[in-house]
């Protein structure tokens, strides 16, 4: 990556280009400065050594079907959000205690432990309650969508032909995305 102003590398007073995003940096009296990011999505930044780390909305998916875990995750990350996948409930409670995500997409029908209990085991620690929830489920029924709101969920999509459309609404809705 080269500096686009004095053609050097990693300089501290260099700007580059990573990931396609042109990030100007200034250390010093100056404050860092980065164009072409969404500031929206950045909920931290850090440097160290001439280097600077954005770090984005972290999204934990928690989906038991490898397919459409690779579908889901392609499209939150096509709106610049970084995904995590765990295959099962267990799995997927493990990952959030290990780093707290932003937010969790959570399948109802999972291996292990279903998403229900997943949820309310979620909602009922004081440290992960706050973590907004989404169920993304192939149940659409009523029973089911009522039992996905009493665990704690936000919100609760049925996988059908306008779940990725109701889905990017309700991360507009939660301030994730523009």
């Amino acid at each position: 990556m080269k500096c686009w102003r004095c053609g050097g590398f990693r300089q501290p007073c260099c700007a580059w280009f990573e990931n396609g995003l042109k990030i100007r940096v200034f250390f010093g009296e100056s404050p860092v400065l980065f164009r072409g990011i969404d500031y929206n999505k950045v909920k931290g930044i850090s440097a160290s050594d001439g280097e600077v780390r954005l770090n984005f909305m972290d999204v934990l998916l928690i989906e038991d079907s490898k397919t459409q875990a690779t579908q889901i995750k392609a499209m939150l990350e096509s709106v610049g959000l970084q995904v995590r996948v765990a295959y099962d409930g267990p799995e997927g409670l493990r990952a959030v205690l290990e780093q707290r995500p932003d937010l969790i997409v959570l399948d109802v029908k999972l291996p292990g432990m279903d998403g229900f209990q997943v949820c309310r085991r979620l909602k009922r620690a004081p440290e992960t309650q706050t973590i907004p929830i989404i169920m993304l489920t192939e149940r659409d029924g009523a029973q089911e969508t009522m039992s996905g709101l009493q665990a704690g969920a936000d919100d609760y999509i049925p996988k059908d032909i306008f779940a990725t459309e109701h889905l990017v609404n309700t991360l507009q809705e939660l301030g994730l995305i523009n």
